[in-house]
């Protein structure tokens, strides 16, 4: 029992031997002008930069508003950016509701992956300006 223990374990080590060589070489190619941390020019991305205005956002957020009563009028707003490989700098959401004591306004500052949630009473929750950027690659 002992032996065919000792030859399983040993095949296993030698198939993950053999797995582990191809791994350790390079295939990456790299000339004199390509410096090797230049992650835009090694995978040929393009970077882009948006500026996010109200005729652009819904382009790069998933927005869901739920409504979380049902005696008075609150809801909850999700922002979720959407763009895989997005990091979303100084993103602020601004929004209006209309309540019993007026219009209320708040900010939403997002964080870097483009996710916020707010809390608001009121009636229909409206963006009404969005500021930040989105830098993605592609």
């Amino acid at each position: 029992m002992k032996k065919i223990i000792k030859a399983v374990v040993s095949f296993s080590l030698a198939f993950c031997m053999l797995l582990a060589i191809p791994a350790c070489g390079s295939s990456n190619k790299t000339n004199g002008s390509t410096k090797s941390n230049d992650i835009t020019n090694a995978n040929n991305q393009k970077r882009y930069v948006v500026n996010l205005t109200l005729d652009n956002y819904t382009d790069y957020f998933n927005i869901k508003t739920y409504s979380i009563s049902n005696m008075i009028s609150a809801y909850k707003v999700e922002f979720s950016g959407c763009v895989y490989n997005g990091i979303y700098e100084n993103c602020v959401v601004t929004y209006e509701c209309n309540n019993a004591n007026g219009t209320v306004t708040e900010d939403i500052k997002l964080n870097m992956g483009g996710n916020g949630v707010s809390n608001t009473t009121g009636n229909s929750p409206k963006i009404v300006a969005i500021t930040g950027t989105v830098t993605y690659w592609k």
